[in-house]
């Protein structure tokens, strides 16, 4: 099945909300899946992480969609558009059979007290 969304998400301090989208294959042989996230703040530094299941945890400026353990997958830094693209080398916790839940986390500390705030969820079944 294709990956889904879920989760609620909040709007940021550009006004947008950011959404977490996906590209490539499922497939762990074909080893092309990529994380996107929009609606960020431009030039804006943040990072996809991600959990073994869904959640939905008010945290921050918005809420934590996924639960623990959660493993990060490296810091990004938004272009221009407020968006950001990240390929997922699979293997490991994204064997064939396995779901796996993804979120972003970026800074805003203009967004309000806190700082920091969330995109939606992504959940995501791997396959051969």
């Amino acid at each position: 099945p294709a990956p889904e969304r879920y989760c609620t998400t909040s709007p940021n301090s550009t006004g947008a909300a950011a959404r977490i989208d996906w590209s490539g294959s499922t497939g762990v042989a074909d080893d092309d899946f990529a994380l996107t996230a929009d609606g960020l703040l431009p030039g804006g530094f943040g990072l996809f992480f991600h959990g073994a299941g869904p959640a939905s945890t008010p945290l921050g400026e918005g809420n934590l969609c996924v639960s623990t353990p959660i493993q990060r997958l490296g810091i990004s830094q938004a272009d221009s558009t407020g968006a950001v693209s990240r390929a997922v080398g699979l293997g490991g916790p994204f064997a064939a059979g396995t779901t796996r839940c993804f979120q972003y986390w970026y800074r805003d500390v203009a967004g309000g007290p806190v700082g920091f705030n969330f995109s939606d969820g992504l959940e995501v079944l791997f396959c051969n």
